[in-house]
């Protein structure tokens, strides 16, 4: 099972840009997986692939918590898990850029502040203004790119 696993990446790029590439369905997709992602508290959204040996193809997500453009957390479940894990990204702004942090752990190692985030956060619901559309590939660790405008 996953304990837990903590990145972190430089892009050249603003914080607001970087967001578009974790919360715009189509940047997902192109350097992630298909999805049916809405940037809003609460919203159940699933990741397809066909690619990924031995998972079903349906990994099943609910956004737990957004604060544009600093951070987004979902839980995320994938057919060999007994209980859902946690994408946290981070966005920090740094001199020529963006430090964007990967936290991907088990749930209940989950901080008690995200807990609490996410019950005030699901009492307003709010959406978050429309995102640009397109943008370019930007390569991330491990080989994977995240879509920017």
């Amino acid at each position: 099972m996953l304990r837990g696993l903590k990145t972190k990446v430089f892009y050249p790029y603003s914080p607001q840009q970087v967001w578009r590439g974790l919360t715009e369905r189509r940047s997902l997709a192109a350097w992630l997986m298909d999805n049916d992602f809405e940037p809003q508290i609460g919203h159940k959204f699933q990741f397809r692939t066909h690619s990924l040996p031995g998972l079903d193809g349906v990994i099943r997500c609910e956004v737990l918590e957004i604060d544009a453009p600093k951070r987004l957390a979902y839980n995320w479940q994938d057919s060999y898990m007994s209980q859902p894990s946690i994408v946290i990204w981070t966005l920090t702004p740094v001199d020529g850029g963006t430090q964007l942090q990967l936290e991907h752990r088990e749930l209940n190692y989950a901080t008690p502040q995200l807990q609490e985030v996410r019950i005030c956060n699901q009492r307003s619901r709010t959406p978050l203004d429309p995102i640009n559309k397109g943008g370019q590939m930007l390569p991330f660790q491990g080989g994977w790119g995240i879509s920017m405008q």
